[in-house]
């Protein structure tokens, strides 16, 4: 609920036709563990300096707010809030997304600073009229796609093991234990 009255959930829902809930208690935990972890060990530290007490108030939604810096500062000086899939961190840059591979395993391409970028295009091949993803974003998600679906995640695994422009195979939680 928490994700939801902040906006957070919006951007990070996935496809209408089967919304997804984040499979972690964000709002509890970034949201409210973190913070109140935080001001608790400042807390301690005045104390310790000037021998007085705080008082600490710590709301969960409003801790959700810094995860959205990017959509807030958007909407705010352009006018144009995200949405779902639409923006850099929500799916909607070919340089932030998810990719299936040929055998249902999902590529977690994250290669938004320019030089990995460069990278990525070279290790997929990417042709040279893509390659500037602010032109048309959709038709770059779309080839790239098409690219990563002809091999396995085996075969992307081992090609971006040996270049570093922050790509992955989404890995099982067993996998990862």
């Amino acid at each position: 609920n928490y994700i939801s009255d902040t906006g957070l959930l919006a951007l990070s829902m996935g496809d209408l036709n089967n919304p997804v809930i984040p499979p972690a208690l964000i709002a509890d935990i970034a949201g409210g563990t973190y913070p109140a972890v935080i001001n608790i060990l400042l807390a301690l530290r005045v104390r310790d300096l000037h021998k007085k007490g705080s008082h600490i108030d710590i709301a969960m939604s409003e801790g959700l707010f810094p995860f959205m810096f990017w959509a807030i500062g958007r909407g705010n000086t352009t006018g144009d809030w995200p949405k779902n899939s639409d923006s850099t961190f929500t799916g909607g840059s070919p340089r932030y997304h998810l990719y299936r591979t040929s055998d249902n395993k999902i590529l977690a391409a994250a290669p938004l600073e320019q030089k990995f970028w460069n990278i990525f295009c070279d290790t997929i091949k990417l042709e040279h009229r893509l390659r500037n993803d602010a032109i048309n974003p959709t038709l770059t998600i779309k080839e790239i796609a098409k690219i990563i679906i002809t091999k396995s995640g085996a075969y992307w695994q081992k090609c971006f093991n040996k270049v570093n422009c922050c790509c992955t195979i989404v890995k099982t939680i067993e996998s990862a234990i």
